[in-house]
């Protein structure tokens, strides 16, 4: 039909904010909890493609949403089936980051993500839809 547009079939996943203060364990390298957090991510995001998820969508908040980027970032690092897999950073605002440790982890998944766009209501700046 004249006019009609043709979409790529998708489907998408979503990081969705959970910070670290409301986690009952501390985000610490030696904390057993918090590598099953881990894991428990890495199997959803494996099982979540095996079903055909092709893009997941990050709020790019502190806690939960960097860890599960920042896994999927690694995941098609290390194995060719994720290369297609894209990461789409959804900003809250222009200017959105941290100061620290999420600051340097929020800068690496900004710089490696496959789209960045910005909520609807804020103010367009370059490289950001």
């Amino acid at each position: 039909m004249a006019g009609e547009r043709h979409y790529e079939q998708t489907t998408n996943g979503l990081f969705q904010r959970l910070p670290p203060e409301k986690l009952p364990f501390p985000l610490k390298a030696d904390c057993e909890a918090y590598i099953k957090l881990q894991a428990d991510i890495t199997r959803s995001i494996m099982e979540s493609v095996r079903a055909g998820y092709t893009r997941f969508l990050s709020g790019m908040a502190r806690g939960f949403d960097l860890i599960a980027s920042g896994i999927l970032l690694e995941m098609k690092g290390m194995f060719p089936v994720y290369a297609g897999v894209k990461l789409v950073a959804v900003l809250p605002f222009l200017g959105h980051g941290f100061h620290g440790r999420w600051g340097g982890v929020h800068d690496m998944i900004l710089e490696e993500a496959s789209l960045r766009l910005r909520k609807p209501g804020t103010i367009a700046a370059a490289g950001i839809l």
